[in-house]
């Protein structure tokens, strides 16, 4: 990824995404820079031939429009831009502003959470799906949004009835610190009021909304067109899939992201 392109990309698409309404934002629950690494590729591959020649004799058919691919290749450019300057915000921001011990804590209580979570569910379909979106996150917003949704899942029916039988490491106050925790990550990265790590975190959500409903018309017209010729799920994969993590962590520490390949024809 090249960061003046992400740039330029990201100024062009800027007007379009603070015209979005909030009630239309999709929640960031991956690793947006990877996801954003991997529909570039998918973008920039179907562009050059012979593949961009097989699908625009599809597109002319009216099923999908071929422009997509090209404003695929530029949002998926902005997003990863987006991000990354939200990271260097957090990065200059977290020691001054979230105390180590805050920091400590909140890995403590994500860590122990999620094991409860993963010993009981990670082989179920809906739960399972939402732990892997989880231990994607990296970074102190992520930390804080992996603390809100950990606690959410403690919080469903179906999930308290099971883990509260646990005797180890089940803890009754897991669910409020996690709230806790999360919340004064928030406040020491300046995300409850104005500021640069609110901005470019609104700005990452908007752009990701937009990636994410693109690639996944992107996703379904190459899955159509070369469905005969090629492993589709590993050509246009899944973006959450395809950002999965499958390092072991330590107990206590948060999940690390390790990078996935691109997807190749």
């Amino acid at each position: 990824m090249n960061e003046a392109s992400a740039k330029a990309a990201f100024e062009k698409l800027r007007p379009s995404l603070e015209a979005l309404s909030r009630e239309a934002l999709t929640s960031v629950r991956l690793d947006v820079q990877i996801a954003a690494a991997i529909a570039h590729s998918v973008a920039i591959r179907d562009l050059a031939e012979p593949r961009r020649t097989r699908l625009q004799i599809v597109a002319k058919s009216g099923m999908f429009d071929m422009s997509d691919f090209e404003r695929l290749a530029n949002v998926a450019l902005a997003v990863w831009y987006a991000r990354q300057q939200q990271q260097q915000t957090d990065a200059l921001r977290s020691e001054a502003m979230v105390p180590a011990v805050t920091l400590k804590d909140a890995q403590t209580v994500r860590g122990r959470m999620l094991r409860v979570l993963e010993y009981y569910f990670d082989d179920d379909a809906d739960v399972g799906s939402r732990l892997v979106a989880i231990r994607a996150g990296s970074g102190l917003q992520d930390l804080a949004n992996d603390l809100e949704q950990v606690a959410d899942l403690y919080e469903e029916d179906d999930v308290r009835s099971v883990i509260s039988k646990d005797s180890k490491h089940w803890r009754k106050d897991d669910v409020a610190s996690a709230r806790r925790l999360a919340q004064a990550i928030f406040r020491g990265l300046g995300l409850g009021a104005s500021g640069d790590a609110a901005s470019w975190a609104d700005l990452t959500q908007r752009a990701w909304t937009v990636l994410d409903e693109l690639y996944g018309e992107v996703r379904a017209a190459g899955r159509f067109v070369f469905r005969k010729d090629e492993d589709v799920e590993v050509t246009y994969p899944s973006l959450v899939a395809a950002t999965r993590s499958p390092v072991s962590r330590g107990k206590d520490e948060p999940d690390p992201v390790t990078p996935a390949p691109a997807p190749t024809p």
